[in-house]
C-alpha cells in the first residue's frame, strides 16, 4: 500500500514537471517573438528616435537589473552546491565519535538554513514580481477606460466647461459671481477630465474626505501625482465653499424676495387678519424647517465624527493586535531556540557524565585489580616464611 502511494505521488510529481517544463518553453517562445517585434519596432526608430529614447533606458535598466538578479542567483546556488559537497567529503572520513555526529548535525543545519533563506528570497521576489503585475494591469485598465471616455464625452467636457451668458447679471449676490467667476478661471472639474475627476470624487467620498485617500487617489488615477491630486484636493474644497456660499446667497435672496412680498402684502392687506396669521404660519414653518434642516447637519456632522472615531479606534486596535501577534511569535521562536539550545547542551552534559562515569568505574575496578594482587603476594610472601620457618626448626632437632 505504501509502495502504491508512493508511486502513485512520484507519477503526481512527474507530471507536474512536465507541466512545468511545458510552461516554460511557451513563456521563452513568446519572449522570442517579442524580442523580434521590439527589434522589428526599433529598426525604424531613426524617425522617432524621442518617443523610443525612453525605452531605450527601461530596456537598459531592466536588462542591467536582471544580470544583476542572476549574478545574486548564481553566488547563493554556488555556496549552496560548496557546503553539500563539503558535507559529502565530510561522509566520506565517517567516524562514530560524538564531536563527528555533532560536526555533521550543524553542517546540514547550516546548509538547510542557506536553502531556506534562498527560498524565501526567492519568494518575496516572486511575490513583488506579480504584486507589480497585478498594479500594471490595473493600470492599463485604467488608462483604456481613461481614453475611451474622453474620446467619448470631449464635446460634453467642453460644454460644461462654458460658463453661461445668462448667469453674468448684475442683480445676483456676489457669493454667485465669486462662484461663477472661480468656475469661469478653473472649469467645473478644476482643469481635470471626466474620467479623472469622477474617478477622485468616488474615491473621496469613500474614504469620506480622509487625508489618507490621497494616496488611494494616486494609485488609481494613473498619471496623476500626490502633488497634483493635493492640488485638486484644495481646489474641490474651494469650489464646495464657493458652491454652499451661493446656495445660501440664493436661498438667502428668495427669503428676502419673499419676506419683501410678503411685507407688501402685509402694508396692503392690514386689516385681513387671516391673511397676517396665514404669513405667520408660512413664517414659522419656513423657520421650523430651517431649524429641523440644522438638527439634521449636526446630527449628521456627530454620527460622522463618531463614525471615523471608531474607525480610528478599529486601526488603532489592529495595529496593536498585530504588534501583540508577532512580539508573540517572536517570543515563542526564542523559547523554542532556547528549549533547543537547553536540550542539546543537556545531552552533551548527560554524555560527559557517563564517560565521567565509565572512567571512575575503570580506574574502581583498577584499584580492587591491584588491591586483590597485593594479598595475593603478601599471602605467598608469608607462606614462603612460614615455610621457611619450618625448615630452620626441622635443622635444629
Amino acid at each position: 500500500m505504501a509502495d502504491a502511494k508512493e508511486e502513485w505521488k512520484a507519477h503526481m510529481n512527474a507530471a507536474k514537471n512536465a507541466e512545468f517544463f511545458k510552461e516554460l518553453e511557451h513563456i521563452k517562445f513568446q519572449s522570442r517573438k517579442l524580442e523580434r517585434e521590439k527589434i522589428q519596432s526599433f529598426s525604424k526608430r531613426a524617425d522617432y528616435r524621442p518617443y523610443y529614447k525612453d525605452l531605450d533606458n527601461l530596456e537598459s535598466s531592466l536588462n542591467d537589473d536582471l544580470r544583476k538578479e542572476r549574478f545574486k542567483i548564481d553566488q547563493h546556488l554556488a555556496k549552496i552546491k560548496n557546503k553539500v559537497k563539503a558535507f559529502k567529503n565530510q561522509l566520506k572520513d565517517m567516524k562514530a565519535t560524538p564531536e563527528f555526529v555533532d560536526k555533521l548535525r550543524d553542517t546540514m543545519e547550516d546548509i538547510e538554513v542557506t536553502i531556506n533563506d534562498f527560498k524565501q528570497q526567492q519568494k518575496k521576489i516572486f511575490e513583488t514580481l506579480l504584486y507589480e503585475e497585478n498594479n500594471t494591469n490595473h493600470e492599463i485598465e485604467i488608462a483604456m477606460a481613461r481614453i475611451e471616455t474622453i474620446s467619448s464625452s470631449t464635446t460634453l467636457a467642453n460644454s460644461k466647461s462654458k460658463v453661461p451668458k445668462q448667469a453674468q447679471s448684475t442683480n445676483l449676490p456676489p457669493e454667485v459671481k465669486d462662484f461663477e467667476k472661480y468656475v469661469s478661471q478653473f472649469g467645473n472639474q478644476g482643469g481635470w477630465d471626466d474620467y479623472d475627476h469622477s474617478t477622485f470624487l468616488k474615491i473621496r467620498n469613500k474614504m469620506k474626505g480622509k487625508p489618507t485617500f490621497i494616496r488611494l487617489a494616486v494609485e488609481n488615477i494613473p498619471g496623476r501625482s500626490y502633488e497634483d491630486i493635493k492640488d485638486h484636493e484644495q481646489w474641490y474644497r474651494r469650489f464646495c465653499e464657493l458652491r454652499d456660499a451661493k446656495k445660501t446667497a440664493i436661498l438667502e435672496w428668495k427669503l428676502n424676495k419673499e419676506n419683501e412680498k410678503e411685507a407688501h402684502l402685509m402694508l396692503k392687506t392690514t386689516e385681513d387678519e387671516d391673511m397676517k396669521k396665514k404669513i405667520q404660519r408660512e413664517k414659522e414653518q419656513r423657520e421650523e424647517i430651517e431649524r429641523e434642516k440644522k438638527k439634521k447637519e449636526l446630527q449628521d456632522w456627530k454620527a460622522r465624527k463618531a463614525e471615523q472615531t471608531r474607525l480610528e479606534l478599529e486601526e488603532i486596535e489592529r495595529t496593536e493586535m498585530r504588534k501583540r501577534k508577532l512580539k508573540e511569535k517572536e517570543q515563542l521562536k526564542m523559547a523554542e531556540i532556547r528549549d533547543a539550545a537547553r536540550e542539546r547542551l543537556q545531552m552533551k552534559k548527560d554524555e560527559r557524565e557517563r564517560e565521567r562515569w565509565r572512567l571512575e568505574a575503570e580506574q574502581e575496578e583498577r584499584r580492587a585489580l591491584k588491591a586483590e594482587q597485593t594479598q595475593m603476594e603478601i599471602a605467598r610472601f608469608q607462606l614462603r616464611v612460614s615455610c621457611y620457618l619450618i625448615s630452620i626448626l626441622l635443622v635444629k632437632l
